[in-house]
């Protein structure tokens, strides 16, 4: 142990990352509980990963994504809480995926596709002046604001059989002809259809009218990746759309409603019909039995004795003929004429020990929110039995036997789920299942099963185990004889005994990677106005909500850095983003003692005290202090990442002959630091009288996106006085 610890201590000092974690993880295996070990593997661990953050990012100036992906790759294997490698793997992903879609070749329906959303349906348009428009009406007859409206425009107006005039109050100033025309129709209850160019047709604005002058149009959608049974579903809400038709074999979805009705079960088809994401998921499975068997004692070959009859008569004799007499022979009949046959003796001394190990690797690619199964093991025939009569009418005496197949081994399901965030929810269920009894040609085997059905989340690389599974069984017998195998000392020496000791152990380890997330573009986040409730349909947004967006993109197009260099206005504003999240203050670590002086001999705790602006992850402190001045006896968490909410890690390393502590301090959550907080309570007894200095050797802290902070320690920050 001692030798791969400083091995690793030097590969840290060369900078030899991967090694340095690799000699720590053999020094942690052998002694787990060596607390120095296990903070130096943990430093060793976020150096490594930043190492490979670094090396990733540098593959992505020079263009090299795939060996980027790599090492960003390799940074979350070493800390899967580096958030910025994290990000830099996801946008790397979506960027790869971008590319491999304009570098991709399309088939001959996707580019059918295109052309088909390209096209729109040819309807009349309507051919109006191109003027401002001014209609100023004080309770006029509706028919007079027709004809008005159709001399300035030079659009003939006809009206439906049932419709009827009104005198209605009209103010519209300088809207062109179909904003008009759209304003009457609402404030009348009335709605148009175009007859031709030069012709339009009011109708009243009834269900009935509405199917009989409304135009419907048909539009068949080929799904790539949804269900249409499920979309038709989701359509049919949204909507109310009553004509839908699904064909699972051609997996397409046909609509059949007005225009407006359509477009917008396309655009709720578009949403739905996306590729899943998909990922990764790595299972190692390892099944360690052992098997000890010890028999020792003294046992005969038979624990009965057999007599036999067999006379003396000259000649062979059968053993059936010898074993039978005539009565008037008993007189003549000795000893002599009888055989025994005694048992012999075996003296048992045998000990075995066989191990063996099982292992399997799986690699699944699996779609989001799809179960996978995994079965290792074998199918074992579980015979069953049933009475059936022989004629009908006769009793059940007819045994049939048939046999179903039944998984002995390992049972994995899991079903993941990938989140926006990056995190990944596995749904498992895990089952052993073993006989634990062969059974007999009556009797079925007798099953043994261990499950667990639980719910984890992880993060994109990182691993879980499951483990200690553990199977233990016993059996012991001995076979003696009935008065001696009583005995305390004679059953060990004159009994035949065997012990057997069975171990089966399970460890499970499951680790997610991402390798393609839910294809979620900007347009399907974006506000779709739908229309009103009685006449959904896909429409433009109001005129005034649609005069506030002309007026924001006329702005932002009079901006010259904009209009001119979009990309590199926007890649300047994040970079002073990142920038100013990067330029943080850096903290002051001090000692803070109690209130009164510090005695000779009297155990005291000092306070280590974090002060600045700024959130902590991680922290490892490193301090030498004089063992012949002061003596540590335990070191504790102080209230700022003990009090309610806060859940953190405190390993420890106090070395009273070298004087040497070693604190690391990790937190699961980031926290944030406003003032000062007490990070340690340190307990020591002081020796002698006079200044006392605690010297920092190693200061290491790390924010939420583990990103080292600069700590600052000044002498006589660490120093108090101790009084007699």
């Amino acid at each position: 142990m001692r030798k791969d610890f400083r091995q690793g201590q030097e590969a840290m000092q060369n900078q030899e990352w991967d090694q340095a974690v690799a000699y720590f993880l053999k020094a942690v295996r052998e002694n787990p509980d060596n607390v120095e070990c296990r903070i130096s593997l943990s430093n060793a661990l976020i150096s490594a990963s930043n190492h490979h953050l670094q090396k990733g990012k540098q593959y992505l100036l020079a263009g090299k994504r795939r060996p980027a992906l790599m090492e960003f790759e390799k940074s979350l294997e070493y800390n899967p809480e580096n958030n910025e490698a994290r990000q830099q793997k996801h946008r790397l992903l979506k960027r790869m995926k971008e590319l491999d879609k304009k570098q991709r070749e399309k088939t001959e329906i996707e580019k059918l596709k295109d052309e088909a959303a390209r096209e729109k349906p040819e309807f009349p348009q309507v051919q109006y002046k191109k003027i401002p428009y001014t209609l100023k009406f004080v309770r006029s007859d509706l028919i007079q604001i027709f004809k008005a409206l159709q001399k300035s425009s030079g659009v003939n107006f006809i009206f439906d059989e049932a419709f009827k005039s009104k005198r209605i109050a009209l103010n519209l100033e300088d809207v062109n002809f179909m904003d008009a025309l759209e304003k009457i129709m609402v404030q009348t209850n009335l709605f148009y259809k175009v007859i031709d160019p030069n012709t339009i047709l009011i109708i009243p604005d009834t269900p009935t009218k509405r199917k009989q002058y409304e135009e419907l149009v048909m539009k068949t959608l080929f799904l790539s990746n949804g269900d249409p049974e499920n979309i038709l579903k989701i359509v049919r809400s949204l909507t109310g759309m009553k004509i839908i038709a699904t064909d699972k074999d051609l997996n397409t979805i046909t609509f059949k409603g007005t225009p407006e009705e359509v477009k917008l079960a396309e655009r709720i088809v578009h949403i739905h019909d996306k590729p899943k994401g998909e990922l990764l998921i790595d299972i190692e499975v390892i099944e360690v039995n052992r098997t000890r068997v010890r028999e020792y004692g003294i046992e005969l070959s038979q624990y009965y004795v057999t007599e036999t009859y067999l006379p003396e008569t000259g000649a062979e004799t059968s053993t059936a003929a010898a074993s039978t007499i005539r009565a008037h022979m008993l007189p003549y009949t000795d000893a002599s004429d009888y055989l025994l046959t005694l048992p012999s003796i075996n003296y048992k001394l045998l000990k075995t020990d066989r191990h063996s190990r099982i292992k399997a690797r799986p690699q699944l690619r699996v779609v989001d929110r799809q179960k996978v199964e995994v079965r290792l093991g074998d199918k074992v025939p579980i015979p069953t039995t049933s009475f059936v009569p022989y004629n009908i009418q006769g009793p059940a005496q007819q045994p049939i036997t048939s046999y179903q197949l039944q998984d002995i081994g390992i049972n994995i399901e899991v079903t993941p789920q990938i989140h926006h965030d990056g995190l990944v929810t596995l749904e498992m269920k895990f089952e052993l299942t073993f006989i634990t009894n062969p059974g007999t040609e009556r009797l079925p085997p007798t099953i043994g099963n261990r499950a667990v059905t639980t719910i984890i989340k992880l993060r994109d690389n990182e691993t879980s185990i499951l483990a200690g599974l553990l199977r233990d069984t016993e059996r012991r017998s001995m076979s003696g004889l009935p008065f001696i195998s009583r005995v305390p000392v004679l059953k060990e020496i004159f009994s035949g005994n065997k012990n057997e000791v069975e171990q089966t152990d399970i460890i499970l380890t499951l680790t997610p990677r991402i390798i393609r997330f839910p294809e979620i573009g900007e347009e399907d986040l974006d506000l779709v106005w739908v229309g009103t409730q009685a006449r959904p349909g896909l429409k433009p947004p109001p005129s005034h909500l649609k005069l506030e967006e002309e007026i924001e993109t006329k702005e932002r197009d009079e901006r010259p850095e904009i209009k001119k260099e979009p990309e590199k206005v926007k890649k300047k504003e994040e970079e002073k983003i990142e920038e100013s999240q990067t330029e943080k203050k850096p903290l002051n670590l001090s000692t803070r003692v109690p209130l009164g002086n510090i005695k000779k001999d009297i155990e005291t705790d000092i306070s280590l005290v974090i002060k600045g602006e700024s959130d902590i992850r991680t922290m490892t402190l490193e301090i030498d202090f004089n063992p012949t001045v002061i003596q540590v006896l335990d070191i504790h968490k102080g209230p700022f990442v003990s009090q309610e909410g806060v859940k953190s890690h405190l390993l420890k390393n106090i070395d009273n002959k070298k004087g040497k502590i070693k604190i690391n301090l990790s937190l699961e959550q980031p926290l944030k630091i406003t003032k000062e907080g007490e990070l340690a309570l340190i307990r020591l007894k002081p020796l002698g009288t006079g200044d006392v200095r605690l010297t920092p050797v190693v200061v290491r802290a790390f924010d939420a996106n583990m990103k080292e902070i600069e700590v600052e320690c000044p002498e006589t920050a660490m120093s108090f006085h101790v009084t007699e």
